[in-house]
C-alpha cells in the first residue's frame, strides 16, 4: 500500500478578483506519476505553482509528508553563464552540501549520463538544443534526489520528435529512481503514456472534472506508443473532455537563428577609413564650390596637416592625457557608485517609486548650468571637470543600472524562490551575471558622455586638455586648430566604445 505523500483539500484561488481554482482536490501517492491536464489558461500552472510554494491558495490546505522537492519550469531556467555540470550542481552550490568535491563530480556525472548528456559537460546552454537545455534541467531536479519532482509542461516549447524521445526519458528515468512524479501538460497523450494517475481540470473556473487512473503495462520497446490499457484512458479522457474543453494542440516553432556575421579588425578599419574619405572629400567639395569662409571652417587637408603635426611634436599628448584622466575617473566614479545604489534601489520598491521621478527629472539639468558653482566650491584644478564628467555619467548609467538588475530578478525569479539562496551567492552568481549584458550596454554610451563632461569643465576653467585647446585656437584665431581636438575627440569616443564592444561580447558570449 502506497503511502500519501501530498494531498490537495478544497484548494482556492483568485487573481484580480477572479476565481481561478475551485475547490480541487487530490492525492499524489509516494512512487506515483500523477499529471494535471486541462484547456489553455484553465490554471494548471497555478495549481503547480500553489503546489511549489510560489504562490499561496486563498482557501485550502495543502498536507506534505515530505516537503523536499524539485521543480522544472515551463521557460528555460539554466543560467546561460554557467556550463551545463555547473547549472546540474547549482543545488549543492546553493545549499552548501556537506558532501566532498570528489562525491559531487561522481553523483553529478552519474546524473548527466542518466539524461543522456554525457560528454557534453563543458559546454554552455547556447551550445546545446533546446532538448538537450530540457534534458539539462530534468538533471538538475534529479541530482538532489528528493522525493517529489515538479514538472511544468516542461517540453511544450520542443518539436514533436523531441518531445517524444523526451517523454521516453521520463518514463525511463520514473521505473529506474521510482521518484514520484507530478506533471502538468496540455497533451492527454503524454498525460496517458507516463502517468498511473490523471486529474482532468475544466474551464476557469477550474475544478477537477475527471481522475482516471491508467491501468500500466511494461512497453515492448523503447517506442512512443500507448498501451492497449493507455489508449483505453486516453479514449474515456476525450469522451468526457470533448464536451468540457476543446483540445487545443499547442503551436510549435523551430526558431532558427542566424548567428551574426561579426565584423573583423581589419573590416572595421576600412569601414572607418571609408567613412573618413567620404567626410574630407566632401567637406572640401563643398568648401571650395560654396567659397566659405575659414571662419566656418577651413579646408580639411589644412586641418589634417595641423593634426599630424601636433603628432610628430607632442603637443597634443598633455591635452589627450588630461582629458583622458578627467573623462576616465569620472567614469569608473560613476560606474561603481551606481553599480551599488542601482542595486540597493532595484531590490526597495519604496526607493524605488520614490527616487525614479526625481532622478529622470535631475536628468535634464545641463551640466553647463552647474559648471560656474562647481568652479566656485572646487576651484580651477582637475577636481571640477572630474565632478562634472560624474554627474553627466550618473544618471542615464544608474537608471540603466536600475533597469538591468529589475529585469535580471525578474528573469531567474522563479529560480531564486525555488532554491532560496543566501544574497551572495543570488548576487554573484545569478543577479550580477544576469545584469551585465544591459549593465554593459550602458557603459557604451556611458563612456562616451564621460568626455562631453570633461570638454564642459576644460570649457569653463582649464589650462590643459582638449576643451581648454580649442579655447586657446580660438582666442588665438587659429581655426584650423580649433578643429584639431575635435578630431581627437572622435577618436576618443571612438577608442572607448571599441573596447566597451570589446568587454560586451566577452560578457554576452555565453547570454
Amino acid at each position: 500500500m502506497k503511502t500519501i505523500l501530498l494531498e490537495g483539500k478544497d484548494i482556492s484561488f483568485s487573481y484580480n478578483n477572479r476565481c481561478v481554482l475551485d475547490s480541487i482536490n487530490f492525492k499524489i501517492l509516494k512512487g506515483s506519476f500523477v499529471s494535471f491536464i486541462g484547456p489553455s489558461g484553465c490554471g494548471k500552472t497555478t495549481l503547480l505553482n500553489i503546489i511549489a510554494g510560489l504562490l499561496h491558495q486563498d482557501n485550502g490546505v495543502l498536507e506534505y509528508t515530505n516537503p523536499l522537492f524539485s521543480l522544472v519550469l515551463q521557460k528555460n531556467s539554466l543560467l546561460p553563464w554557467l556550463t551545463l555540470q555547473e547549472n546540474v550542481l547549482i543545488p549543492y552550490s546553493i545549499k552548501k552540501e556537506k558532501i566532498s568535491k570528489a562525491e559531487q563530480q561522481q553523483k553529478v556525472l552519474e546524473i548527466i549520463d542518466l539524461v543522456g548528456l554525457k560528454g557534453f559537460e563543458s559546454h554552455f546552454p547556447s551550445e546545446l538544443s533546446g532538448g538537450m537545455c530540457k534534458r539539462a534541467e530534468l538533471a538538475r531536479g534529479l541530482i538532489e534526489h528528493n522525493e517529489l519532482i515538479i514538472l511544468d509542461e516542461p517540453f511544450s516549447s520542443l518539436d514533436i520528435i523531441s518531445r517524444e524521445r523526451l517523454n521516453i526519458l521520463l518514463h525511463d528515468i520514473c521505473i529506474k529512481t521510482n521518484c514520484t512524479i507530478l506533471l502538468v501538460t496540455h497533451s492527454i497523450e503524454e498525460a496517458c503514456y507516463l502517468s498511473d494517475e490523471i486529474f482532468v481540470m475544466g474551464n476557469v473556473p477550474a475544478t477537477i472534472i475527471h481522475h482516471e487512473i491508467v491501468s500500466k503495462e511494461s512497453h515492448s520497446n523503447d517506442a512512443y506508443i500507448l498501451s492497449e490499457q493507455e489508449q483505453l484512458s486516453e479514449r474515456t479522457i476525450r469522451t468526457i473532455t470533448s464536451e468540457k474543453w476543446s483540445d487545443k494542440s499547442n503551436d510549435t516553432a523551430v526558431v532558427i537563428v542566424k548567428k551574426e556575421k561579426k565584423i573583423s579588425g581589419r573590416g572595421l578599419f576600412t569601414a572607418i577609413f571609408s567613412q573618413f574619405l567620404i567626410v574630407f572629400f566632401l567637406l572640401s567639395i563643398i568648401k571650395f564650390t560654396g567659397k566659405i569662409p575659414d571662419f566656418y571652417f577651413p579646408y580639411p587637408h589644412s586641418v589634417l596637416i595641423r593634426f599630424i603635426s601636433t603628432l610628430i611634436d607632442g603637443s597634443i599628448f598633455i591635452h589627450l592625457f588630461t582629458t583622458m584622466i578627467e573623462s576616465l575617473t569620472g567614469f569608473f566614479i560613476a560606474f561603481f557608485i551606481t553599480l551599488i545604489t542601482g542595486y540597493i534601489i532595484s531590490v526597495n520598491k519604496v526607493l524605488y517609486k520614490w527616487l525614479m521621478p526625481s532622478l529622470i527629472a535631475s536628468n535634464t539639468i545641463p551640466s553647463i548650468a552647474i559648471a560656474p558653482i562647481l568652479i566656485t566650491w572646487f576651484g580651477f584644478g582637475i577636481t571640477p571637470k572630474i565632478v562634472i564628467s560624474v554627474i553627466i555619467v550618473f544618471f542615464p548609467m544608474l537608471i540603466n543600472n536600475i533597469t538591468a538588475f529589475t529585469d535580471s530578478r525578474k528573469k531567474y525569479r522563479d529560480l531564486i524562490t525555488i532554491y532560496s539562496p543566501d544574497i551572495f551567492y543570488r548576487l554573484l552568481k545569478i543577479e550580477i551575471p544576469g545584469a551585465l549584458p544591459q549593465i554593459i550596454t550602458g557603459v557604451k554610451v556611458s563612456s562616451t558622455l564621460s568626455v562631453i563632461g570633461a570638454v564642459v569643465g576644460e570649457f569653463m576653467a582649464g589650462s590643459t586638455g582638449l576643451g581648454s585647446l580649442i579655447n586657446t585656437a580660438k582666442n588665438s584665431i587659429d581655426y584650423e586648430m580649433m578643429f584639431v581636438p575635435i578630431i581627437y575627440l572622435v577618436i576618443l569616443g571612438f577608442v572607448y566604445y571599441s573596447i566597451s564592444s570589446i568587454i560586451y561580447d566577452i560578457v554576452s558570449k555565453n547570454h
